[in-house]
């Protein structure tokens, strides 16, 4: 669990995401945390077990493949809408 950097107090909890910076930096494990004692909000790298770390990176090559199928259908519905 992650430490305050402020304070060093372990009360600290995960905070929404709010600007496109804190969603962007979500993608690299970085995630936005509150600390409860003195009311910090900041941006903590994470670190992930192995088993976590496998995880995520077949989440995120699903992702690439549906997204890749996705386009590539429009791309043809397109042409072949524009064609005929």
């Amino acid at each position: 669990m992650p430490i305050c950097p402020k304070c060093e107090s372990k009360r600290i909890k995960r905070s929404h995401t709010r600007t496109f910076k804190e969603k962007f930096l979500k993608n690299f494990n970085r995630r936005t945390f509150r600390c409860l004692d003195c009311g910090w909000r900041g941006i903590i790298k994470v670190k992930y077990t192995k088993e976590k770390e496998k995880l995520i990176i077949k989440r995120r090559k699903i992702f690439r493949y549906v997204t890749a199928t996705i386009v590539t259908l429009v791309a043809l519905f397109i042409t072949k809408y524009l064609m005929g």
